[in-house]
């Protein structure tokens, strides 16, 4: 697999620019042929603002319980 630069998502209430974000993603991850194990860590790591304070309380969470 070779290096993947996914756009940024900051997490707003705009479905349309969430819905753009993955349509992106997916292209990405199929042109890069990234597989299942890898794709939740490069999604995550693109999360900017509200969308990683999100993730980053999941993680919490999880590890918690």
């Amino acid at each position: 697999e070779s290096k993947v630069d996914l756009p940024n998502f900051f997490g707003k209430d705009d479905v349309e620019v969430y819905l753009d974000w993955e349509m992106k993603v997916k292209q990405l991850f199929a042109c890069h042929k990234v597989s299942k194990e890898r794709k939740v860590p490069l999604k995550t790591f693109s999360f900017q603002g509200y969308a990683m304070y999100w993730w980053t309380s999941l993680e919490k969470e999880e590890k918690a319980s």
